[in-house]
Order: structure tokens, then sequence, then C-alpha cells
């Protein structure tokens, strides 16, 4: 007795096995893709903001007032700095924009509230987030 057994071609199977790969590749990626493009949207901003480096040239107290007037010069960053937070004894105290914000190589003065001894410090602010990293604390000296 002779069976009449048929079989599924090797040449068919490889092309249907790399049909399903190609299907379940496709799939997967439709399900990540929204999730990279919202988790990259940002890295422009943060990684312009890597290289900005503030310093406080001099904080100098001429009055009686407790007018003090810093000196902020922007070393280095290719980042177009919106803002600039001025820290005294470690806590917020201004927020200073427009032309007020020094460019690459700039210095600009900043007047602020500061009694002799107060250490203040600054730090750039890029669209409403933190830019680089704080400047060392300065002494506020008198005239």
């Amino acid at each position: 007795m002779e069976l009449n057994k048929r079989g599924v071609s090797g040449v068919i199977v490889a092309v249907l096995m790399i049909l399903l790969v190609i299907a379940a590749v496709a799939i997967f990626w439709t399900a990540v893709k929204p999730f990279i493009e919202e988790s990259t949207e940002g890295i422009d901003t943060t990684s312009e903001c890597l290289t900005v480096d503030l310093t406080v040239v001099s904080a100098v107290n001429s009055t009686s007032t407790g007018s003090a007037s810093i000196q902020v010069k922007k070393e280095m960053g290719d980042a177009t700095l919106t803002a600039l937070r001025v820290n005294k004894n470690g806590a917020l105290v201004d927020t200073v924009t427009g032309t007020n914000v020094p460019a690459t190589l700039e210095t600009k003065p900043i007047a602020i509230t500061a009694n002799v001894g107060d250490k203040v410090s600054v730090v750039g602010e890029l669209n409403d987030k933190v830019c680089g990293s704080q400047s060392d604390e300065v002494t506020v000296v008198g005239a």
C-alpha cells in the first residue's frame, strides 16, 4: 500500500517565516515609535545648555541701603539664555531677563538687594529650564 503524502516545501516555509518576522517588527515599531519621539523632544535644548558657564566676577555693596551690584560674565556656551536666576545665601532672590542677560564672553551688571557678607551666585535659564550649573558663590564686599 502506497501512501500519497505531500508536505510543505522548504522554500515556502522560509518565505512564510520571513513574512511573519517582518510583520512582527512592523507591529513592534508602531507601538514603540511614539515613546521614542516623545522622549527625545527636549534633547536639542538640553544639549545646548550643557556647556553654559556663568561666573560672578564681583559683588559689591556700595551703599548703606543694602543695594549691591554684581558683575556676571558668561564664560562659554552656545545657548542664548532667556534669563538668569540670582541666588543669595542659597535662595532665589531675582530673575533677570532681556538685555540684562550676558551673551558669550560678555559681562553685565545686575543690581540686587544684598548686604556685605551675603553670598551670591547665578544660574542660567533657557525656556524656563535651568541651563548649565550654578556659578561659584561670591561674598558681597563693601566698597
